[in-house]
C-alpha cells in the first residue's frame, strides 16, 4: 500500500483549530497515534488541542502525562461511571468557545457523543477516525451499534485503514463521507550493532541458537496469546531451540501465566512485560508474531517493522494492507492453527528469507507508511472540510 499526501488547495487566513477528544484508560495504540499526528502538524495550518476524559480512577493520567512531555496542550472534561453526557457536553463546549474551535476530532464511541453534542452546540464541524469494528463481546457490540448510528450524523467519518472503511460502509455511512487516514509510524534511528545484539541476547538469557518469536500487544481476548501459547507448544516441540517473547501488560496475565505453565511453556516463555523503549528490544528477537483475531493496523506491528523483523500474522483488518505477502512477512487466516505453525517453523530455519522480509519491511515504514504521508493526509482532510 502507497499512501500519497494530498495538497492543500485554499487554505484559511487563519489556522485551523481542531480539538482532538479522547476517552482514554491507558496509553496504548489510538493514544500513540494521536501524539504522533499532532507533534507532525503544522502549526501554520493546524493548531491542535487534546481533550481527554478525565476519569474518577485517574487512568487518563499516562497518556496526559506522555502527551504533555511533547508539548502538547491538553484539557479535561469531567467523567465518571454514570456517563454525564450533558455535563461533560457543556464542559467540552466551553472549550470549544476558549479555543475557537473549527473542527472536533473524535476517536471513540464516548467521545463521539459528547464531541457531537458539543460541535453542534457551538457550531464546529465535527468528524471522528474509526480504528476497527470487531465482535468484543456484548458491551462493546452494544457500543458500536451507537456509534454506528450516530456518526451517520457527522460531518465526516475517517477510517484508519480500507478494511475498516468498508465496514463502516456496511453500517450505513455513504462512502462519499468517508476518508482514509493512515496511522504512519516514526522510522527506527537507533539500530543495534552485531555485537551488541549478541551482547544483549547474552544477557537476556539466550544462547547462539536459540530463535526468538516475539509478540507485542495487550493482553487482551482479541490478540490472541492463549492462541499463541497453544501454537508454540507445537512449535518448540519441532524446533526445540525456538523461544517466545510475550512483551505487553493487560488483564489476561495471570491467565496465559497459568496457561503457559499448564502448557508445560515456562522454560521456553517470557512475559517480558512493558518496555518503554520497545525499539531495543525488539532488536534481540528474530520474528514477530501477531495472531490477533480482530484489528485496525496494529502500531505495534510497525514498530516490529522499522527495527526490520519479518512478521508472521493474521489476515485481520487492516493488517493485510501493512503485511505484505512475500515482501515484509507471512499471512493466514485467524485462528488456523497449522498455517501459523507452518509459517513459523519455516522461518525459524530460513535466516535469508528471515533478513529478506525484514528488510522489506523496514523499507515500507520508512518509504511508504510515514508520519510525514499521515500529517499530509489530516491536514488536507480538515481543509477539505472547511471549504
Amino acid at each position: 500500500m502507497s499512501a500519497v499526501p494530498v495538497p492543500p488547495s485554499n487554505p484559511t487566513e487563519r489556522p485551523l483549530r481542531v480539538v482532538h477528544l479522547l476517552h482514554t484508560v491507558a496509553h496504548g495504540g489510538v493514544e500513540t497515534i494521536l501524539v504522533n499526528w499532532i507533534t507532525r502538524l503544522d502549526p501554520a495550518r493546524v493548531v491542535p488541542t487534546m481533550v481527554v476524559f478525565a476519569n474518577p480512577d485517574g487512568s487518563e493520567r499516562a497518556f496526559l502525562d506522555a502527551a504533555s512531555a511533547q508539548g502538547i496542550e491538553t484539557r479535561t472534561i469531567p467523567w465518571s461511571r454514570r456517563k454525564p453526557v450533558l455535563a461533560a457536553s457543556r464542559s467540552l463546549a466551553r472549550i470549544l468557545r476558549e479555543v475557537d474551535a473549527d473542527i472536533v476530532h473524535t476517536h471513540n464511541v464516548y467521545a463521539e457523543i459528547v464531541g457531537y453534542l458539543a460541535a453542534r452546540k457551538v457550531g464546529a464541524k465535527v468528524l471522528t477516525t474509526l480504528y476497527v469494528w470487531a465482535d468484543f463481546g456484548w458491551k462493546r457490540n452494544i457500543q458500536q451499534w451507537v456509534s454506528a448510528r450516530l456518526i451517520r450524523r457527522f460531518d465526516l467519518v475517517t477510517s484508519q485503514c480500507a478494511a475498516t472503511m468498508r465496514e463502516t460502509t456496511r453500517r450505513g455511512v455513504p462512502a462519499d463521507r468517508q476518508r482514509i487516514l493512515i496511522s504512519g509510524h516514526e522510522p527506527c534511528h537507533e539500530f543495534l550493532t552485531a555485537a551488541e545484539r549478541e551482547a544483549g541476547r547474552a544477557a537476556e538469557g539466550l544462547t547462539p541458537d536459540n530463535v526468538v518469536l516475539l509478540n507485542l500487544a495487550r493482553l487482551y481476548p482479541e490478540k490472541a496469546q492463549a492462541f499463541l501459547l497453544r501454537a508454540f507448544r507445537t512449535i518448540v516441540d519441532q524446533r526445540p531451540q525456538a523461544r517466545l517473547w510475550i512483551m505487553g501488560v493487560g488483564p489476561l496475565e495471570a491467565e496465559l501465566r497459568a496457561l503457559a505453565t499448564e502448557l508445560g511453556l515456562d522454560d521456553t516463555v517470557r512475559f517480558v512485560g512493558f518496555k518503554p523503549k520497545p525499539h531495543r528490544f525488539l532488536q534481540l528477537a528474530d520474528i514477530q508474531v501477531h495472531p490477533s483475531f480482530a484489528e485496525g493496523v496494529p502500531l505495534a506491528l510497525c514498530a516490529g517493522m522499522a527495527v526490520g523483523l519479518p512478521i508472521v500474522a493474521t489476515a485481520v483488518g487492516g493488517v493485510p494492507e501493512i503485511v505484505l505477502p512475500g515482501r515484509t512477512g507471512v499471512l493466514m487466516e485467524a485462528r488456523d492453527a497449522p498455517a501459523f505453525v507452518e509459517a513459523c517453523l519455516r522461518l525459524i530455519d530460513d535466516v535469508p528469507e528471515r533478513h529478506r522480509l525484514g528488510a522489506g519491511g523496514r523499507s515500507f515504514v520508512e518509504n511508504e507508511y510515514t508520519l510525514e504521508v499521515a500529517a499530509s493526509q489530516l491536514i488536507a482532510t480538515y481543509e477539505e472540510m472547511m471549504r
